[in-house]
């Protein structure tokens, strides 16, 4: 992975896994989260979720076998279940 790869995977984990961990211990939020977020921790795991599938997706694109395709798979899988989760945090509006 080059160095451009690489700072977008420090900022999709910024984005992601920061406040997913600090939700998931803490029960913290940002604050405009706060209003319609019932459930903090169950809004963190979807984060980390979230953020360990766009992990194994941009980890696993740059090799050159098939586990580069089974990675790629399973991450937007993961993906995926982190956004159902993040759906399911939070209040209809």
């Amino acid at each position: 992975m080059g160095a451009f790869q690489w700072a977008c995977l420090v900022a999709a984990w910024a984005f992601t896994l920061v406040p997913g961990i600090a939700a998931v211990s803490r029960g913290w939020l940002l604050p405009w989260l706060r209003g319609r977020v019932p459930s903090p921790r169950l809004w963190g795991t979807g984060e980390i979720t979230l953020g360990l599938g766009i992990t194994t997706g941009m980890i696993s694109s740059h090799w050159h076998s098939l586990a580069s395709l089974v990675g790629t798979t399973a991450g937007l899988c993961l993906g995926l279940c982190g956004l159902g989760i993040l759906a399911k945090a939070q209040r209809p509006s």
